[in-house]
């Protein structure tokens, strides 16, 4: 019985850990983070068809260019680090979708970037 509890506090502190690292810890920002978390608040089908393009620095610190496409046609982002932070506001500059990309994105870069679709 003792065995039992251990293992099943185990797993509750693993899921626990996991869902942390998935939704509350923030992660370092680099061309490929940055770009998996725009794919993820766009609703990007790179995100289906795993084909997320790294975003690339531009010459202003903070200041990235993102790609997302759905598919069909892209969209490009110019995204904006937050000052002291993982996380991030974009703004659309070009859309050459069929369905037509969000015009602002925001969002974060977590420890651990996944979603259910990844788990499909």
């Amino acid at each position: 019985m003792r065995i039992l509890r251990l293992l099943l506090l185990a797993v509750l502190v693993g899921v626990t850990g996991l869902l942390l690292a998935r939704f509350v810890v923030r992660g370092p920002v680099d061309e490929r983070s940055l770009a998996q978390a725009v794919v993820r608040e766009t609703g990007s089908a790179d995100r289906l068809l795993g084909a997320t393009q790294p975003c690339r620095r531009t010459g202003r610190t903070g200041i990235f260019r993102c790609v997302a496409s759905d598919g069909s046609g892209g969209a490009d982002y110019r995204v904006r680090i937050r000052t002291g932070s993982s996380c991030f506001d974009g703004r659309r500059l070009r859309d050459d979708s069929e369905e037509g990309m969000p015009r602002r994105v925001s969002g974060c870069v977590y420890l651990w970037q996944w979603s259910l679709v990844d788990l499909i």
